[in-house]
């Protein structure tokens, strides 16, 4: 890379677009209506000050931070995540996609339905191995999908950028040379990853 420099920075949904969703949930009207002003000017003069530093910034849209009002929704147990998470992208893409070229939807989703629907070490701890945690995964996938959609069909041919997700996994080896170690290890990894 040389001597560029990347900013890579999490947007705090629950803070900047806590109105936004807030409204968009409370009224069930199936589109963001009110946007948080002073949080978007705040996030438009950061990205402002990073570019005039020569700094690109790379966002990620959800960092393990959703909205308690939305947890209260059943969260990434409830299918209607996938288009308030695509609705709460656009509203991003719109905003700042001028001046962010390269963006992630997700960050670690393994840590956010793992920890969160199954093994409880993050909000919002709900017990149930085996179960949530792959209801969380599905509707988490297809909100990133959402969220990818409408970057690629209303913003790519004009903004020019990226949208990818970053996947969190472990590796594993296996214990001996054996077939069936290697079938294994090989199985586990495949098994987190899809």
């Amino acid at each position: 890379m040389g001597d560029r420099h990347i900013f890579y920075y999490i947007l705090p949904s629950s803070s900047l677009f806590c109105a936004l969703l807030t409204m968009f949930i409370h009224e069930f009207l199936g589109y963001p209506n009110k946007i948080n002003e002073e949080g978007i000017a705040y996030y438009r003069k950061l990205i402002k000050e990073l570019r005039a530093n020569d700094i690109e910034p790379l966002v990620t849209i959800s960092n393990w931070d959703l909205p308690l009002t939305l947890e209260k929704l059943e969260g990434f147990q409830n299918s209607d995540i996938q288009h308030w998470f695509s609705d709460y992208a656009r509203v991003l893409f719109q905003n700042f996609g001028e001046k962010v070229k390269y963006w992630i939807t997700f960050n670690k989703p393994r840590q956010t339905c793992m920890g969160g629907y199954g093994y409880r070490y993050y909000p919002p701890a709900v017990h149930s191995e085996g179960l949530l945690e792959y209801t969380c995964a599905h509707n988490l996938l297809k909100a990133h999908a959402r969220a990818w959609h409408v970057y690629d069909e209303e913003f790519r041919p004009t903004q020019n950028g990226k949208i990818s997700i970053v996947l969190d996994t472990s590796a594993y080896v296996p214990a001996s040379d054996s077939q069936e170690d290697k079938v294994a290890a090989d199985t586990k990894f495949q098994f987190e990853v899809k």
